[in-house]
């Protein structure tokens, strides 16, 4: 399994209030074993763990490459939070929560 990862700081600017958002997002999350998923399978596991995009607090987990999943066992994600901390912790629940579905 490879993950490569990259972290940083963004400013978000929401109706002229600053807010610091902390993200966590790789586009190499990716297992021979998740060959196994659908992007349906992928979506419903983020959402039955409560982790996709939550727009009152602009926290959450953004999947790209969705579509990737079964061709190459492979998917992208951005997990932001409020800390760096709940950013990384939504990534790899993310993670987990996938690693258990294609097992």
């Amino acid at each position: 399994m490879s993950t490569r990862w990259r972290r940083s700081s963004k400013a978000v600017h929401p109706d002229d209030n600053r807010h610091i958002k902390h993200y966590a997002a790789t586009d190499h999350l990716d297992s021979p074993a998740y060959q196994s998923l659908t992007p349906d399978d992928l979506l419903d596991v983020v959402a039955e763990k409560g982790l996709g995009w939550d727009a009152d607090r602009e926290v959450g987990v953004v999947l790209h490459m969705v579509s990737a999943i079964a061709v190459a066992g492979r998917i992208g994600l951005t997990a932001i939070g409020d800390t760096l901390d709940e950013a990384r912790q939504r990534y790899y629940g993310v993670k987990a929560a996938v690693d258990v579905a294609a097992s």
